[in-house]
C-alpha cells in the first residue's frame, strides 16, 4: 500500500488520528502488509536524527510518536526538508514512513518547487507482472468445410423437426447454441496458446525486429563469421533504439496528455 498525506497547518490532531484508523485498518485487513506513506505532516520541532522521535514535546508531537509506535512504522527521513529564510528555522516536515524500513535506502533531498524539500528514496521490490491464462483458439482455416457443412445442415433440420415453435424462445437459443458448440468443440482444430503481458508501448513493429534480431544470432551463432556478427550487433543497436524510443514516446505522451487514467496503468 502507498499513500500521501497532508496535513493542514491550520488544524489539531484529528487528521493523524483519523490516518492512524485507517492505516489500522490496512494492518487488520491481511498480515505483515507493505505500508509507504510519505507527506507533508507539518508537525515542526521534532528531531529525527536517529529515525525515531527524540523525546516528543507538545501535543502534535505526542500524536505523531503514538502514530508511529500503534502502527509499527518507521520514519526514514532524517534531515531538514524546510527552511524559514526569515528566522534560519530548519525542521523536518516532510516524512516517509514505512513498514518495512529494509526495503527503502539511500533518503535524500533536493531542490523543489516551494520553500520544502523534495524527498527521493530508493525502494527495493520485487515487480510481479500479472500473467494471462492460457486461451483456446479455434483454426478455422482446417477445419474440413464439406463436413462442417453437413453437421451444420443437420443441425438445422433436427432443430426444427424438434417443433421449436411449442418452446420458448430462451429454450431454443440454448439448445440451439450448446448443439453448435459441440460441432466446433469436436469438429473444429484448436489451439492453446500462453498468455503473455506486454507493456503497452510495445508494438507489433517492435515484436517483429525482435524476431529479426533473434534470426541474426542464431545465424551468427551458426556462421560463426565476422560478417555475420557484425551484422547482428548492427540489428541488435537498431532494437535497442527503437525501444528505447518507444518507451519515452508513451511516457512523453502521458505525462504531456490531458488523460491521467493512462499513468496509473
Amino acid at each position: 500500500q502507498i499513500g500521501s498525506f497532508y496535513r493542514p497547518p491550520d488544524t489539531k490532531t484529528e487528521p493523524l488520528l483519523d490516518l492512524g484508523s485507517n492505516i489500522s485498518k490496512i494492518n487488520a485487513s491481511s498480515r505483515s502488509p507493505l505500508i509507504i506513506l510519505g507527506g507533508d505532516f507539518n508537525v515542526p520541532g521534532v528531531d529525527w536524527s536517529d529515525g525515531i522521535q527524540s523525546e516528543p514535546k507538545g501535543v502534535l508531537p505526542e500524536a505523531l510518536a503514538d502514530f508511529t509506535l500503534e502502527n509499527h512504522l518507521s520514519q526514514k527521513v532524517s534531515f531538514p526538508t524546510r527552511r524559514d529564510e526569515t528566522s534560519g528555522t530548519e525542521n523536518t516536515l516532510d516524512l516517509l514512513f514505512t513498514s518495512h524500513p529494509d526495503l527503502i535506502s539511500e533518503v535524500s533531498s533536493c531542490a523543489g518547487i516551494s520553500d520544502h524539500y523534495i524527498i527521493q528514496a530508493k525502494l527495493r521490490l520485487k515487480l510481479k507482472v500479472p500473467s494471462k491464462p492460457p486461451q483456446k483458439i479455434s483454426l478455422w482455416k482446417k477445419v474440413n468445410s464439406e463436413e462442417f457443412k453437413g453437421l451444420a445442415k443437420k443441425l438445422a433440420k433436427d432443430f426444427f423437426n424438434l417443433q421449436p415453435d411449442k418452446r420458448s424462445v430462451e429454450d431454443n437459443w440454448v439448445r440451439l447454441k450448446n448443439s453448435f458448440n459441440n460441432i466446433v468443440t469436436n469438429h473444429v482444430p484448436q489451439k492453446l496458446i500462453k498468455g503473455r503481458m506486454r507493456p503497452p508501448w510495445f508494438s507489433a513493429k517492435l515484436k517483429r525486429l525482435c524476431s529479426k534480431k533473434e534470426k541474426f544470432y542464431i545465424r551468427a551463432k551458426k556462421g560463426g563469421t565476422k560478417l555475420d556478427w557484425d551484422n547482428f550487433t548492427s540489428v541488435r543497436k537498431q532494437v535497442d533504439c527503437a525501444i528505447r524510443s518507444a518507451h519515452r514516446q508513451h511516457v512523453s505522451s502521458i505525462l504531456g496528455g490531458e488523460q491521467s487514467k493512462a499513468f496509473w496503468r
